[in-house]
């Protein structure tokens, strides 16, 4: 199974979790409410106490079960996802304010134009698979929604997306980075093999693709953009090795990292009107 050594943060843009609103440009939410702290406790568990705090979704037995309630129960039996989910929210929440803060909005036209791409992808994917006689019986079945309610929650995803592809990208900008090609080894002997075919002249990208364990092999190892960070091993790595130079092998877990450094680049400067053509340039050269 393939494996990613490369979970930056700045995968925002998988966040699916907002509450942002469909129509008009996508701009901000409000501030949300205070989230449940982690072993936070229900103000009562007795029959009798007062009823836990947070609005009341029903009665039984003429006893109150509130958000709180259902908070505290699926976090205790689905406590990883329940956090996982925690932390999309909260991602996606810092990207809306960063984008307030570049003042960046994205049109309805453009939200539209990206939802109809991935909606033809989408069904031709399911029509090709031979899984389902038509694409409204697949979405029943497998995610248990009507067509239109199943594209209404991805349209209002792709804007939240694409708001977080341009935040981070525009981050990633006005750092100073670099850009690598990287293969990633089961083992130490066979990474030295890969430098010693590279240092006799054969082609890293194809080397990559052939025998590197990582996501990145599809792209013939490019990681186009990767920033200075001191407790990142291979941002180390990567701005210790000299332009065009290989780097490595380094271990990583249980595989070894072998990288060259492609270029480096200077921080972009300027409000978003400088950085925003820069962006979707670099958006439209490398997608997220």
């Amino acid at each position: 199974m393939r494996t990613s050594l490369l979970s930056l943060a700045v995968l925002l843009c998988g966040c699916a979790s907002s509450g942002a609103g469909e129509s008009g440009s996508q701009r901000p939410p409000r501030p949300a409410p205070r989230l449940l702290a982690q072993g936070d406790a229900v103000a009562s568990e007795t029959p009798d106490g007062p009823p836990a705090p947070g609005e009341v979704l029903g009665w039984v037995a003429g006893q109150p079960i509130s958000e709180r309630d259902l908070l505290l129960e699926w976090q205790r039996v689905a406590g990883r996802d329940f956090w996982l989910l925690v932390d999309q929210l909260v991602a996606t929440r810092l990207a809306y304010a960063e984008a307030g803060r570049l003042e960046l909005e994205l049109s309805p036209e453009r939200i539209e134009a990206r939802f109809r791409e991935e909606k033809r992808a989408f069904e031709a994917d399911v029509l090709a698979s031979g899984e389902s006689t038509s694409v409204e019986a697949y979405i029943g079945a497998e995610f248990g929604q009507s067509p239109e309610a199943y594209y209404r929650s991805m349209r209002s995803a792709l804007g939240r997306q694409m708001v977080a592809e341009r935040v981070v990208r525009a981050w990633s900008l006005t750092q100073e980075s670099r850009a690598l090609r990287i293969a990633v080894l089961p083992s130490e002997a066979q990474a030295r093999e890969l430098i010693e075919l590279v240092q006799g002249g054969a082609d890293l990208a194809q080397l990559a693709r052939e025998r590197s364990v990582d996501e990145t092999a599809r792209q013939g190892g490019l990681v186009p953009y990767l920033v200075r960070q001191d407790l990142a091993p291979l941002a180390r790595m990567a701005f210790d090795t000299p332009v065009g130079e290989l780097g490595g092998p380094l271990a990583v877990s249980d595989h070894y990292l072998v990288c060259r450094v492609e270029e480096e680049r200077e921080p972009l400067v300027g409000p978003w009107s400088d950085l925003g053509p820069e962006v979707e340039a670099s958006l439209a050269r490398h997608p997220v």
